[in-house]
């Protein structure tokens, strides 16, 4: 066995070709008995390494801007996201990214990222892309159904482009719980204003008390309610013993309220 170099390190993502004559040239030169058996012999070392993901470029083009003065707000994304640059795995730092500029009109962006070799070999990436401001909103962590009812442990936050919100979109987590999904909701997707409606409290078929108040009278009677109802909602409702149908107001699961303008006996 022996230390000695015998060629130099290929970069990361390429390879050296050692074809016969190189290879008997070596081993004259370290006194090795060997001998190729064809001159089309051959020996291909490649260098293991591993491809830089666009993420992982945005993330660390962004860390650079940040230190330009980039707001937290903002995100990057790199213009051409099918750039495929090799970098080795031995190596603690294996690249950087420098050269790096912004444009705070348009909102471009340029830097150079350098991959550093073992031999002092220094392969340069143009790096192209643009910043877009992000926003949190609401949005469920799992499949809802319709009419189910949204609680906390159903939402959370998520960044996206401020740009992709449309004015109907729900902004506010205190909008979405308590609610019931007026449609199927799908986990990690935007919820739209007319996704959700107040949650059902009193059901068609249902056993309620009516109540009529004024300020000299109080009357109260059973009645079924003849369609489901939210809370505040006007539902109506049929009187059990004149099986009269009126309107009125769902105040709870087993109460409606007929208003003071509306006759009881009506």
């Amino acid at each position: 066995e022996s230390d000695a170099v015998i060629a130099k390190t290929p970069v990361p993502g390429r390879r050296l070709v050692l074809d016969a004559y190189s290879l008997q040239r070596i081993a004259r030169r370290h006194n090795v008995q060997w001998q190729a058996r064809t001159r089309f012999e051959q020996t291909v070392v490649t260098r293991q390494s591993r491809i830089l993901s666009p993420a992982e470029i945005e993330t660390t083009l962004r860390r650079s801007l940040i230190r330009q003065g980039l707001t937290d707000d903002r995100q990057v994304e790199l213009s051409n996201r099918s750039l495929s640059i090799q970098v080795a795995t031995n190596v603690s730092s294996p690249y950087h990214i420098e050269n790096t500029s912004i444009d705070s009109r348009s909102g471009r962006v340029s830097a150079i990222l350098t991959v550093g070799t073992e031999t002092g070999e220094k392969l340069n990436y143009r790096l192209d892309g643009f910043t877009y401001s992000v926003i949190e909103i609401p949005v469920p962590n799992r499949r809802i159904r319709r009419g189910e009812v949204i609680s906390k442990n159903d939402v959370i936050w998520k960044k996206v482009r401020k740009d992709d919100v449309g004015r109907n979109v729900v902004r506010d987590r205190k909008t979405v719980i308590g609610q019931a999904a007026r449609r199927y909701l799908a986990a990690d997707r935007q919820v739209m204003i007319d996704d959700l409606e107040a949650p059902t409290i009193v059901h068609k078929g249902a056993l309620v008390t009516i109540h009529f108040e004024t300020a000299n009278l109080q009357l109260t009677a059973k009645a079924r309610a003849s369609e489901d109802g939210a809370l505040n909602e006007t539902i109506q409702v049929v009187n059990v013993r004149s099986r009269k149908t009126v309107e009125a107001v769902v105040r709870s699961p087993s109460r409606v309220v007929i208003p003071t303008e509306k006759s009881f006996t009506n």
